[in-house]
């Protein structure tokens, strides 16, 4: 197993579930959720996430090549209600105030923007949000190394530079390395026809 975290630290948390905005990603039969910032109403950062997320095989043309996937991306909860007991944080926690810590990282397994440029590669890397909302690419930098199967652990926690809010939890999710799509496709049509030839046999 590929093992990867990712640490957050400052007074604003992030949140990776059915709240606020949700922006889902619907994956065959599951959805992932981008991660919304907010706070648990005690004063801390907090986070919910998916329990994983995928990582696909990307185009040779493609500046992002071998496996990668933009899920989770980031938002601010601003909602005035709870949602879920997450809390919207106010308009003077601006998302330069955010920064997100990495405390361990495997090899292999790195944070770009989507303009292709490396910010988290090992532990010890943090990066403050540049917005309300915006995505990394999670990639695999090495394809010929990884397959279908491995998966990385990740885990992270949150701070807010203003002191507002207390650092949230450490939190962890996967990623799992996942077929393309037509390769799935291409797996069940030769199911279906290997079941018809035993049902004839």
């Amino acid at each position: 197993m590929k093992h990867a975290i990712m640490t957050l630290t400052a007074g604003a948390a992030l949140s990776l579930a059915l709240v606020g905005p949700t922006y889902g990603h619907d994956h065959g039969h599951e959805v992932h959720h981008d991660v919304s910032v907010g706070h648990n109403g005690a004063g801390a950062l907090t986070a919910s996430l998916d329990d994983h997320y995928d990582l696909t095989p990307v185009s040779s043309e493609s500046i992002f090549m071998g496996w990668s996937g933009d899920n989770p991306g980031f938002d601010i909860f601003r909602g005035a209600e709870p949602d879920d007991g997450l809390h919207g944080l106010p308009g003077s926690i601006q998302p330069g105030h955010i920064t997100l810590h990495v405390v361990e990282l495997d090899a292999g397994l790195e944070l770009w923007t989507t303009d292709a440029v490396p910010v988290i590669t090992e532990a010890g890397d943090s990066f403050a949000f540049g917005s309300d909302h915006f995505h990394w690419v999670f990639r695999v930098t090495d394809e010929s190394t990884y397959s279908v199967g491995d998966h990385f652990d990740i885990g992270f926690y949150l701070s807010d530079s203003t002191g507002a809010y207390a650092n949230s939890p450490a939190y962890e999710t996967e990623f799992h390395i996942i077929p393309e799509p037509g390769s799935l496709a291409l797996l069940g049509v030769t199911g279906l026809m290997l079941l018809e030839r035993r049902r004839r046999g």
